[in-house]
């Protein structure tokens, strides 16, 4: 069976007082960046889904080459393997990447 899991790296909640309203709107947020919790929860049913039945577990997220960040977050809970799609196909005007994030 081969499980694959969308992830996205989002601010970590313990910086996110101190965001400003122009870093957000600017898209240019000078914070850490992490695994989405909620991610890391889909990450962990992979890996038991992947001890249950076999198999590998793939993440794919999307995005700028620092999301490349949680995919290795992902590979250091024992992901087999892990991708990033990046690139003009995924920049629709009038939306985010996060936006575009949640289609994956």
């Amino acid at each position: 069976m081969n499980i694959v899991v969308c992830v996205k790296q989002t601010p970590d909640t313990a910086e996110l007082p101190k965001i400003s309203v122009a870093e957000v709107t600017s898209g240019d947020i000078k914070t850490t960046l992490v695994l989405n919790p909620w991610d890391e929860f889909a990450v962990e049913e992979g890996l038991q889904l992947q001890d249950r039945f076999g198999g590998d577990v793939t993440v794919v997220t999307v995005g700028e080459e620092k999301a490349t960040e949680a995919l290795k977050d992902a590979i250091a809970r024992g992901v087999t393997a892990a991708a990033t799609a990046a690139g003009s196909i995924f920049s629709v005007p009038g939306s985010t990447s996060t936006k575009t994030g949640r289609a994956c």
